[in-house]
């Protein structure tokens, strides 16, 4: 049925192509799961104005500020690009390393849910 060692892009049957959409799919749908919000972007605007006034040294607050917004910035990239690459390499590489990306894909999130499920 699979040949584990054949990737993708040598095999050239139809559900071969399937695997590296679905681990992609499964990296990405991880990275939502799993991927904190930052803390900085809960605070609302009026707290950060409250917080520079009385804040002596704003060059601080700034620059925790451009930090935080680069950190956002930097997981919205990851998100996507890294499901892509990920999808790229299950297309090059040996279909076995591919199933083994999805079988570590979904234990993951299904530990994120267990986890988060015992604190609530």
């Amino acid at each position: 049925m699979f040949n584990l060692a054949l990737s993708p892009a040598q095999a050239g049957a139809w559900h071969y192509y399937l695997v590296p959409v679905m681990t992609a799919g499964l990296q990405y749908w991880q990275s939502r799961v799993t991927m904190t919000s930052n803390p900085m972007a809960d605070v609302s605007p009026e707290s950060k104005n409250d917080e520079k006034k009385t804040n002596k040294d704003s060059d601080k607050a700034k620059e925790g500020s451009t930090s935080g917004e680069f950190q956002k910035a930097m997981n919205t990239q990851m998100k996507y690009f890294f499901p892509i690459m990920i999808g790229y390499f299950s297309y090059t590489l040996p279909l076995g390393l591919s199933i083994y990306w999805n079988a570590f894909s979904l234990f993951s999130i299904i530990q994120h849910y267990i986890s988060h499920q015992k604190k609530k």
